[in-house]
Formats: C-alpha cells, structure tokens, sequence
C-alpha cells in the first residue's frame, strides 16, 4: 500500500480551521499527537491498519494477538508445523454455539489444526481456537489491525502510516479533540461533537459495508 498523505496537510488543514495557522494556541506538536492517537482509534475500532501474517499459537485454548495487534479481523488457514503450508480453512463461530453444541470443547483432545476459532471483540487482544493446540503449536494464518507506527514529525514528506482515504476523518478527529481542548468557551463544545460524530459516522459506514460483505462472502458457521 502507498501512502501518499502527508501528516503536515492534515495538520495545517486543522490550523486553518482553527484559525491558528501562527499555531500559537495548538502547537504542532500536540496536533500531531491528536492525529496519532486518530490514527489508533480508526486501526481499533473499524480495523483500519489490516495486516497478514503466519502466526505460531500458544498450547491450549486461549491465544493472543501478535505483539503489533490492534483488533483480530479474521483467521483464514491452518499453516503447518513450519508456518508455510496452506491448509484447510478456519471458521469463526461464536461462544453461544460453542457451549451449546461442544459444551466440553475448552477440554477435548488437542489437535495442531484448527477447525473454529471465537473472538467477541470484547478483548480485542484476546481469541480462542477449537480444538486446543498442542504442547507443541501449529501455525494459522491470521488478518489482523495492526497498531500503526507512530508519525513522528510534521515535516513535509513524513506521510500518515494508514490508508489516504482517512485522511478526511482523521482531521475531524484531530479537530474533534483540539477543539475539546477549549470546550468551555462559546459553540466549541459543539463543534468539538460534530467533528466526532463525522469520525464516528465514517468509521460506522465502513464497518457496517465490510461486514455486510464479510456475511455474503461466508456460509453460516456450524460448529462441529
């Protein structure tokens, strides 16, 4: 993926609107940790920083996002005992079916593939496998957010590390918190709302697309 947003747009975008273009009232270096922090919210709450990659799984039941994670997006393949062979596909299957139908599946025999896994988002760091992986673990092949490196600057080349497209919703966010900043005085409280609710209805949109296109892309999970 190319990136081709510089940080500095946004952030001189966000200083024109604030008329503070001397940034004498919000510094440059406090916009850019508003778009930072902009940035980590899209990667957690609408899986905006998606990633690939052949994970080994802990013994047992409970696994963990790799140590780059944001938010479990899906888990595709079973990879193998080296992590580098395809196998057969994995099925997302929520906890409800799990304790009704496998009421025992948190105990049953070990196995290095995996048939199901549960994520309820609740621990976004957080999965399960069915059946339990052995005392030596196989891989699987995982799509996840992954937490986007930090922008460290505001000098002009230093691109966002997210997608261009939210570049928009990101200066509502970086909006939305500037102008929390000074909530106090006059209409800025409401402002401050609005360009949330314009964050928030963009990520909102998304999510609602990628997971209507997630349910027609996949059968019914049946556990079993």
């Amino acid at each position: 993926m190319t990136i081709t947003t510089d940080a500095k747009t946004i952030i001189d975008r966000a200083s024109t609107l604030l008329n503070d273009t001397q940034n004498k009232h919000w510094y440059e270096s406090e916009l850019l940790g508003y778009l930072n922090a902009g940035q980590l919210e899209i990667a957690t709450l609408a899986n905006g920083n998606p990633k690939v990659a052949s994970v080994q799984l802990a013994a047992g039941v409970m696994q963990a996002l790799p140590s780059d994670g944001a938010a479990l997006i899906d888990i595709l393949y079973n990879m193998g005992a080296a992590g580098a062979t395809i196998g057969t596909a994995i099925n997302r299957v929520p906890l409800e079916i799990m304790r009704k139908r496998l009421p025992n599946w948190m105990t049953t025999t070990a196995n290095g593939v995996v048939k199901h896994y549960v994520y309820n988002g609740d621990d976004p760091l957080r999965f399960m496998v069915y059946p339990p992986q052995p005392a030596t673990p196989q891989y699987v092949e995982i799509n996840y957010s992954a937490v986007p490196a930090v922008i460290t600057n505001c000098d002009f080349g230093t691109k966002i590390t997210i997608a261009d497209y939210y570049a928009n919703p990101l200066l509502d966010y970086v909006m939305y918190r500037a102008l929390g900043k000074d909530s106090e005085y006059g209409n800025q409280a409401g402002q401050s709302q609005g360009h949330y609710q314009a964050f928030a209805q963009f990520l909102g949109i998304k999510l609602r697309t990628d997971n209507s296109a997630n349910n027609k892309a996949q059968p019914t999970n049946q556990a079993q």
